[in-house]
């Protein structure tokens, strides 16, 4: 159940594409936080642990995902037939999310 606007947007965006499903063959696929070579995320960080306060215990989790990992959930989906007419939630396993740097 989307929330806010972005998460409102997304669902809006796949209903719009589900309504070709009947001329094309649609694929769902829907991300975790997308993670990669840079350093846009731990600038993030840094700001949110400076600036903002810690809501909870402050050990909540997001699912990620290396952008690698990404690209090839995506093209093993792009060719793979089982995979039309069909939504995925593509993430790491939380185990090799661990080791990620």
């Amino acid at each position: 159940k989307p929330s806010t606007n972005y998460e409102i947007s997304k669902s809006e965006a796949e209903e719009i594409t589900l309504e070709f499903q009947e001329m094309i063959p649609i694929t769902i696929a829907r991300s975790a936080l997308v993670l990669g070579p840079n350093d846009y995320w731990k600038q993030i960080i840094e700001v949110v642990k400076k600036e903002f306060p810690i809501i909870g215990s402050g050990n909540n989790k997001w699912q990620i995902i290396y952008y690698k990992d990404l690209v090839n959930a995506l093209v093993f989906l792009l060719y793979s037939k089982d995979s039309e007419f069909e939504t995925f939630n593509i993430a790491e396993d939380p185990e090799k999310a661990k080791n990620l740097n």
